[in-house]
Parts: structure tokens; sequence; C-alpha cells
């Protein structure tokens, strides 16, 4: 049987390694031995016991594939180096995600550490009187959201280094959030970037002063692409994405890429690395079955904003739509991901 090795078990990871166990012999390497459903942490912050609702050990939901706990150290055409061994493959799938600051994504934490960290991080915030949140995006958004709705006492304040909020986002979007935030005392500094900081005094490029007693820094993302080096860098990277083509293959025919590391240029959500890694897992078994790739429709998909635990804003290509339906949508969307990795 062909060997099909799989590098990250997030979103991407974890649904092609569930497609492909059936028809090769898998190995599945992650860097903790455990799936999380990460838009869940910014929730697990101020509710600790969230965290165990929304991981699942890998070995839960695979049946046949192996799994290596480890971190891959160097990526070559037909093995990978990890744990000091080398791991051959006839196919390999690259599904090693981004990163940015702690605690939101944390590379190579055990389950244990993991719920260390976001314990430390709670025992602090719910400690703190004044928090900072850097970056008005997605992410800064939403945790501001979390972090008021449990804690309304809390001085609170997003600086974003743009003109607006959320850019990326709808205007319907980008209004209902500001909107929801100021009325509940958020208050939003655009066009601020903070570069320096002295204790807990954080102070901005135009001399901003502003304190805080916990702050997140929810900018940043960076791809993980390190294990790939030398002359096979050259070869699959460019701009620190791994490159790869309308059927998700990069220029080595048996190496495909699936999710946040790869460069097709589309919102960085759990639902389009999903799909995406159903795209890449079907192309390897119709490469090893002599068949005709499927290409990767860059369409428009849907993308759900949560304000705290019960509201939320659903963008769908044909409309877009606030209130209590999104955030519903998004607990049921939790539910049946959680459901796939038990």
């Amino acid at each position: 049987m062909k060997k099909v090795v799989i590098i990250g078990g997030g979103f991407a990871g974890a649904t092609s390694a569930r497609i492909l166990e059936n028809e090769f012999d898998v190995t599945l390497i992650d860097s903790k031995n455990y799936f999380e459903f990460t838009p869940g942490v910014l929730q697990a912050i101020v509710e600790p016991e969230h965290l165990k609702r929304i991981q699942s050990p890998h070995k839960n939901y695979l049946k046949k594939a192996k799994v290596v706990v480890g971190m891959v150290k160097e990526l070559c055409l037909d093995y990978v180096k990890v744990n000091n061994k080398k791991i051959y493959f006839d196919y390999a799938l690259l599904c090693t995600g981004s990163r940015y600051s702690p605690p939101f994504k944390e590379f190579g934490s055990g389950a244990s550490l993991r719920s260390d960290n976001i314990c430390w991080t709670n025992k602090i915030l719910t400690k703190a009187n004044s928090v900072l949140v850097i970056g008005g995006g997605l992410v800064g958004v939403e945790i501001a959201a979390e972090i008021v709705e449990k804690y309304p006492e809390k001085k609170i304040t997003i600086v974003h280094s743009g003109s607006k909020i959320m850019e990326r986002y709808s205007d319907y979007s980008r209004d209902y959030c500001q909107r929801w935030l100021r009325d509940h005392k958020i208050k939003i500094m655009t066009g601020q970037f903070v570069h320096k900081r002295k204790g807990k005094m954080f102070i901005t490029k135009k001399g901003l002063k502003i304190n805080a007693d916990i702050v997140f820094v929810c900018t940043g993302i960076v791809p993980n692409t390190e294990y790939i080096k030398g002359k096979i860098k050259e070869k699959l990277i460019l701009n620190g994405k791994i490159q790869v083509n309308k059927f998700l293959q990069t220029s080595a025919p048996n190496i495909f890429s699936a999710g946040d590391a790869n460069s097709i240029e589309i919102e960085k959500t759990a639902h389009n690395a999903e799909r995406q890694a159903k795209i890449a897992a079907y192309n390897i078994i119709a490469l090893e079955r002599k068949m005709r790739l499927r290409e990767y429709n860059t369409k428009k998909t849907i993308l759900i904003i949560s304000l705290g635990n019960k509201i939320g804003v659903i963008e769908h290509p044909n409309f877009t739509i606030g209130g209590l339906i999104p955030g519903f949508i998004k607990k049921i969307i939790e539910f049946k991901e959680m459901r796939k990795v038990r």
C-alpha cells in the first residue's frame, strides 16, 4: 500500500487524514496529540472549562492512520525528518497552517500544557481592570467581544493600525460590529500603531499612551513553513507561502498543500481549510489511480463573526445578517465539527 504523510493536524490535516486512511498507509504528523477547534479558543479564554469541549485526541477519530507527535525538522521529496527519524512517503500533504501570538494558537503544546496556559491567561484577565487588544481584525474584534460579555466592568481598548477595523469584511459587518463594540463601551482607536511598552504603559507611534493590565496581540499571522529548507524551499516556497496550482499541487507532483500555509488567496477560515483538504485528498487518490484531477474553486464562502456567546454576523455570498441567528449557527458548527472527531 502506498504511503501518505500528512503534516499538521488542524482542520485540513484532520479532514484529509479521515479520507485518505481508507485508501493509503497514512501517517499524520502533528506537533500536538489532539485536534482543536481553534475558533472556540476565544471562548475558552474567558471560560477555561470550554477548552475540554473543543479538543479531541487524534486517535479518537483515526481508525487506521498512524499518529506521530513531533516537529518536522525537514521535508524532502520522498521523506520527512521527525523525532530524529525519517518517514518515507509516496505522497505528502502539507497542512501546517499558520501561527500568531499565544494564547490563540500555540505551536506544539500538549493538551495539559495548553490547558495550563489558557487557565493562566484567564487568571490574569480575571484580575485585570484594563485590557488592550492590538489589532482590529476578526480575532481582535471577537476576543474583545468575548471579554466584555463575560467581564462588562473591564476597560477595553482596541488599537488598530488601519483606518477602519475589519477592512476585509463587508460594510454591513464592519458597521454592525463597530456599533456593538461601542454600545458595550469598548474604545476603538484606528490609525494607531503600538511600538513601545514600559511596564503596563503602551505607547503608539503618535505618542498616545494606553494603560493595560493585560494585552492580546491579534496581528502578524505567519504561515508555518520553517521545515521546508534548502533546495526544496526554492522549489516550493515563495513569499513565505507554499505555492500551489489550481489542484492544490506544488511543483513537486507528489506533494500537495491545504489550509493556511498555502498560496491560495482566500479568507483563512476553518471551512475553507476543510474544503481544500477534501480537494487535495481527492487529487492524491486521483493521481494514484491515474484519474483526472479536480480544481479547487476559490468562490466566496460563508463567514461567521462572533460577538460574544450569543450574537454574531453571518456573511453569505448573497446576503449578510447580524443578530442571534449567526450566534446560534456558530454553536451548531462547533458541535458538528467536534462530533466528527470524537
